[in-house]
């Protein structure tokens, strides 16, 4: 969570973090790197149906997905909810520059309303979208701390629309990590085969 590796840092400091720390400011004021991993675990558990209630029957769009980080985070972080304003990356993926997250993520959620949000794909082709679309939000990575667990929020809210869900352990950390590199360097059959390993009707 608190890895120093996520990011990538021109000048090598980080305003999101204490100084000559890799704990990012928290309200708590927690300095050790587990206990606001717990405290974080905690908070959002406690939050999460807020933020699932919240997404009933709003517009998928960039505010949502806004929405959804503000109230899971807003008893942890004072951005919550907020776009970053640092660059960031992870290994060899770099993410969207902080000036171009608002533009680009406009971009993919009206691209993916044109496309009726997939209703009425075959499984296959829901599942080729489903990868090209995530991989676009991951590339956005539009906040500090928090993105995958609340981007798995919004997907999973748009295949329960579709009369679908998804079960995530049924992925490991590590597959999915991997898949999420193929995918951001158009190589997207990782991702593809994984979401058809873990979507289901429901009944």
């Amino acid at each position: 969570m608190t890895d120093p590796k996520d990011s990538y840092w021109n000048d090598g400091s980080d305003i999101y973090q204490y100084p000559n720390s890799t704990i990012l400011k928290n309200i708590p004021g927690v300095t050790d790197a587990a206990e606001l991993e717990a405290l974080e675990l905690n908070a959002t558990v406690v939050r999460l149906p807020e933020a699932m209630s919240a997404m009933q029957d709003k517009p998928i769009t960039l505010k949502l997905w806004q929405e959804i980080h503000h109230i899971l985070f807003q008893d942890i972080y004072e951005w919550s909810g907020v776009f970053r304003t640092v660059q960031m990356s992870k290994g060899n993926t770099l993410f969207a520059h902080p000036e171009n997250i608002e533009s680009e993520g406009k971009r993919v959620f009206d691209e993916l309303s044109r496309e009726n949000f997939l209703q009425g794909l075959a499984l296959n082709d829901l599942c080729r979208r489903l990868a090209y679309y995530f991989s676009e939000c991951n590339a956005l990575h539009p906040f500090r701390e928090g993105n995958g667990r609340t981007q798995k929020l919004l997907f999973g809210e748009i295949l329960k629309r579709l009369g679908y869900r998804i079960d995530w352990k049924k992925l490991s950390v590590e597959e999915h990590l991997k898949a999420m590199v193929e995918a951001h360097n158009q190589r997207p059959e990782q991702l593809i085969g994984g979401f058809l390993r873990i979507l289901s009707k429901e009944i």
